[in-house]
C-alpha cells in the first residue's frame, strides 16, 4: 500500500486522515479537489471562473485592467482531443480542472486577481497598471492615485471564506508543501510579514513539470 503520509512525515504537523479542505489546500491534495470539483459540476464550476473574467471559447472575457494588450484567460480554450471527443466539458476533465491542470490557460494577471480577491474578503478589484496619470510639468503630490474599482456590484465569496483560504495558505507554508520543501523556505515561513502560499506542478508534454508558487 501507498504510504499516504509521504514526504510530509517528518514535518511539523504530518497530514492525518480523514481530512478537510483546508488540510487538503496545505497539503496539496488533488484528489480531494478532484471530487470537489465534479460534486460542483461543470455548468457552476465554468460560471463561478466567468466572474474571474476567465473565458470559454464562446464567451471571450476581457481582463478589467487599464491596457488593451492583456491577454484573456481560458478555462478552457477548447476541447479537441478530450472527453472521447465529444463537444462537452466532461467530468474527467472538470475533475482535472479542479486542482489545476485540465485545459486550463490563466494568465499571471488573473491569478492574481484570484488571490487579490482572497486578500480582500471575497472583493474582486480591477488590476490597474498605472498608479496615477499625471501631465507632464505637473507635481505628482497634487494627483490622487486611481482609485480601486469594484468588479461587480458583491463580493465573489463571503469574508468567512476568504478568512478560511488565507489560513489555508499560510498553513502551506508553515507545514504543507512550501514547509516541506527544506531549509530555503525558512525566510518565507519566519517572515515577519505572515506570509501564506500555494505551490503548484503541471506535467507538460516533455514530461518535464512546471513549478509555481504563489503568495499573499
Amino acid at each position: 500500500n501507498a504510504d499516504p503520509v509521504g514526504e510530509f512525515r517528518n514535518t511539523p504537523q504530518p497530514p492525518t486522515f480523514p481530512m478537510d479542505l483546508a488540510h487538503a489546500y496545505a497539503y496539496s491534495d488533488n484528489d480531494i479537489f478532484a471530487r470537489l470539483g465534479v460534486a460542483m459540476g461543470a455548468v457552476g464550476w465554468v460560471n463561478f471562473a466567468k466572474r474571474f473574467a476567465m473565458s470559454t471559447p464562446g464567451d471571450i472575457q476581457a481582463p478589467p485592467i487599464d491596457i488593451k494588450e492583456a491577454q484573456p484567460s481560458y478555462v478552457y480554450p477548447n476541447l479537441s482531443g478530450v472527453c472521447q471527443g465529444q463537444n462537452t466539458f466532461c467530468k474527467t476533465l472538470l475533475a482535472e480542472s479542479a486542482f489545476g491542470q485540465g485545459r486550463l490557460f490563466l494568465t499571471p494577471l488573473t491569478m492574481n486577481m484570484v488571490t487579490s480577491a482572497v486578500a480582500a474578503d471575497g472583493v474582486l478589484y480591477a488590476p490597474r497598471l498605472g498608479l496615477k496619470l499625471v501631465p507632464h510639468g505637473t507635481n505628482a503630490a497634487t494627483f490622487p492615485n486611481n482609485a480601486p474599482i469594484q468588479v461587480g456590484s458583491v463580493p465573489l465569496f463571503s469574508a468567512q471564506t476568504a478568512q478560511g483560504v488565507r489560513e489555508a495558505m499560510r498553513d502551506d507554508v508553515v507545514f504543507g508543501t512550501v514547509g516541506a520543501s527544506g531549509g530555503q523556505w525558512q525566510r518565507v515561513i519566519n517572515s515577519s510579514a505572515i506570509i501564506g502560499g500555494k505551490t503548484g506542478t503541471a506535467q507538460i508534454s516533455d514530461a518535464h513539470p512546471n513549478t509555481n508558487y504563489c503568495f499573499i
